[in-house]
């Protein structure tokens, strides 16, 4: 790049979108800091489609939220939280709020802001799921069950990668109970910064498995679709052919891939 002279030709690409905003019927954003940015475009579309949605902002000051202005004008939708003035954005209670089973969650921030939504460290080690529990108000709390953490402790079917940035629950054996699918970001800062940045690519199904002898009745037995596609920073998990089976499309820096799922639905031959 800084050997090009003036009149050098380049070729360059459209734009990517590894975060794009999907269907569904009920939204909510949670934005960190200059987290917002790429939130602003979303609300914007949802607010001319008339969609139900909210959002939470929390940042260090009001004078450090941008954009803060624009936001006005949604009136109630958005609620700034200042840690300043408010502490810490409570990030478990918004997502255990009175939320709709089918709310879309999108959220944008620090790697600590992400890590309370998603895995367990978005650039490094971890993927864990959180067992709902309700006392005898019905006040909600979490239980961590780890399924895979570092190359020091033990993990599902002795699985380990790092950088597990994106996460989604399907079914992908057609036994009723919904699977996890993860893997690994590949490189997704450039550099040597993140732990373990050159190994494999991977992408994985954990299937669950119902178990009372496991922590929080699961277990997780993990399959191995790739180890070449990653999941970038989002990936989809669809019925893309309409057979009856979720397939798995994910798009990052080695390409765009769509895994097909063959098996075939319970109780069919």
């Amino acid at each position: 790049m800084h050997q090009l002279q003036a009149g050098d030709r380049l070729s360059v690409l459209g734009p990517r979108n590894n975060f794009p905003l999907v269907g569904g019927s009920r939204y909510l954003m949670i934005a960190g800091g200059i987290g917002v940015t790429p939130l602003l475009p979303m609300v914007s579309a949802l607010e001319s489609r008339g969609a139900d949605w909210e959002m939470v902002y929390g940042a260090r000051s009001i004078d450090a939220m941008a954009f803060r202005d624009d936001l006005q004008r949604y009136g109630d939708r958005v609620v700034l939280w200042p840690d300043d003035r408010r502490g810490p954005l409570p990030v478990q209670s918004i997502l255990t709020a009175d939320h709709d089973v089918a709310t879309t969650v999108y959220c944008c921030g620090p790697n600590g802001l992400i890590d309370a939504v998603g895995p367990m460290e978005g650039h490094g080690f971890g993927v864990a799921w959180w067992e709902q529990k309700r006392d005898a108000s019905k006040n909600i709390s979490f239980v961590e069950h780890v399924v895979m953490d570092n190359f020091m402790t033990k993990n599902a079917g002795d699985v380990i990668f790092t950088e597990p940035h994106a996460a989604a629950c399907a079914d992908m054996n057609g036994d009723g109970i919904p699977d996890l699918v993860t893997g690994k970001r590949y490189m997704s800062h450039f550099s040597y910064s993140d732990p373990d940045p050159w190994s494999e690519p991977v992408l994985y199904v954990f299937h669950t498995v119902r178990d009372k002898a496991a922590p929080g009745g699961a277990r997780f037995e993990p399959e191995l679709v790739n180890n070449r596609s990653g999941v970038g920073s989002h990936f989809v998990v669809a019925d893309m052919n309409r057979d009856g089976m979720n397939d798995i499309v994910t798009s990052a820096n080695l390409g765009t891939y769509v895994f097909l799922n063959l098996r075939k639905k319970s109780g069919t031959k």
